[in-house]
Parts: structure tokens; sequence; C-alpha cells
């Protein structure tokens, strides 16, 4: 009897106290608030497991200039959940892959994104963590569109598992501390390590901050995707004028004479209208 009631506490030693129910990959859904996972479980991730994808998109224009983010993390049937704050809503919606992301971010004029490919991802504990950021209001300071990104994917028990330890990279990736100063746009271009990214190049028309945001055969003209304008044309037209003008200058200050400033006005009218003038 004695020997029963030391084996059956050695057992219950033994067991786990902080053991974590096994759940499906489960579907986040409007009619559906409840987190699949407890925040704050203890880590179960295998640092040998395969890798997972994560996104970070960027509208740099956004916020007047300071940067707007989103965020996009895959879930175990790979397909990912995409999500954005924008004060007071949080809008989430599933993508099937790489390709939809993009095209649907390049549709809002976004410009940038980065992907980050981790071992030890944690899908389940980012839907949790996404269910909390809906429920949250929204704050400029602490609860804001980074904040939120940052807080599903980072890995402090409560997101998908990138870390923000610059020293410690999972898979090269990291994500660094949000509260860095100088919004968004700094913060994507500073703080973030990531497998790939890229950025959204705009068709004709299509807005710009430089030439790398246009389309081939297009070049940035004043925040907009224009065609290039063939650089020999462009230096006889341009040449052209500076004569012009200068011919004019001098006439002006020169008394030619009749006969001689008449045949320079002929000569310059000729001139214009060779060019398409009048």
């Amino acid at each position: 009897m004695i020997f029963k009631s030391i084996c059956l506490a050695a057992a219950l030693l033994a067991a786990p106290t902080n053991a974590v129910p096994s759940t499906n990959s489960t579907k986040l859904s409007n009619d559906t608030d409840e987190p699949k996972r407890r925040l704050g479980a203890v880590e179960r991730r295998d640092l040998g497991s395969d890798t997972k994808s994560a996104f970070v998109l960027l509208k740099s224009t956004g916020a007047h200039g300071l940067g707007h983010v989103a965020g996009c993390f895959e879930e175990e049937d790979g397909g990912f959940m995409c999500f954005s704050r924008h004060e007071a809503n949080v809008w989430y919606e599933r993508k099937a892959d790489q390709e939809e992301i993009l095209k649907h971010f390049k549709g809002w004029e976004y410009t940038n994104w980065k992907r980050l490919d981790v071992f030890n991802a944690d899908p389940e504990q980012a839907l949790a963590q996404l269910n909390v950021q809906k429920g949250e209001e929204y704050n400029l300071v602490y609860r804001n569109c980074q904040n939120t990104v940052y807080d599903i994917l980072h890995d402090e028990s409560s997101g998908f598992g990138i870390t923000a330890n610059f020293f410690a990279k999972n898979n090269g990736c990291y994500i660094g501390w949000v509260q860095k100063p100088g919004g968004p746009n700094i913060w994507f271009d500073e703080a973030i390590a990531a497998t790939e990214a890229g950025k959204f190049r705009s068709g004709e028309n299509g807005k710009c901050s430089d030439n790398s945001y246009c389309a081939s055969g297009l070049t940035c003209c004043g925040g907009t995707c224009k065609k290039k304008v063939n650089n020999v044309g462009a230096f006889l037209v341009g040449g052209a004028g500076r004569a012009l003008t200068t011919g004019r200058a001098l006439n002006s200050f020169v008394d030619f004479g009749g006969e001689e400033e008449e045949r320079i006005d002929k000569e310059e009218s000729s001139f214009v209208t060779g060019l398409g003038g009048t």
C-alpha cells in the first residue's frame, strides 16, 4: 500500500503542470472572438520545425508621411491571415499565398514589403493575439498600427514567433522593438531583418517617391510615374530653348538696326514653327 502511494505521488510530480492541449488551426471568423490558445502559455515550439512565413507591409505615404504598416502570418494549412489597424478598427482577411497578398496591398497603394521565414512559428498564438487586438481601443502611443503588427508577430509567448533580439535572429530574421522613434517608416527600414524584401512598382501615372517605385520604362516625376523621354531629343529641344532665350535676351539689349532685327525675328519664328510651335 505504501509502495503504491509513493508511485502515485511520483507520477503526479512528473506530470507537466503547464501542458497545453493540442488544437487544430482554426480560421478566424467575425463571429468568433474566443482565442484558440491561452496567451502566455509555455512555449512548445520545436527548433527543428519547418519554417513558416510572415509579412510586414509598409505604406510609406500613410499617416502624413510617417508611414502605415500591416502584417500577414502563415497558418497551419499554408494560407495567410492578413491584418491591419485603422484607428478604431482592426481589419483582417485570409489570403491564399504571397502573390495574392502582394496584389491586394498594391491595390491599397502600399509601397514596400518584407517577408520573414522563421522557425518555431505558432499560428495559433498569433490568431489568439489577433483576437485580443480586435477588442482593444486605438491609442496613438501604445495601440497603433505599428504596435498591432509587432504584438501579433513577435515571440514573447503571445505572437507568431519572430524574435525582437537582433543578436539572436530567428533564421536570420528579427522584428525590432516597436517604440523606435520616427514612426513606421523608420521602424520598417531599420528594425526589421527579412528573408526577402521588395517594392510595389507603379504603372504609368501611379504614385512614386523615386524611380525604383516605377515599372520598367517609367521614371518618377513629381511623385508620379511617367514615360521616359528620349535623352537626345530632350537635350536638343532643351538646347534649342536655351538658345532662343539667349537670342531674345541679346536682341532686347543690343540694337542691331531695323533690317538685322527683322531678320533675327524671322529666323526665330521659323525655328519655333519647325519644333511644332506657333
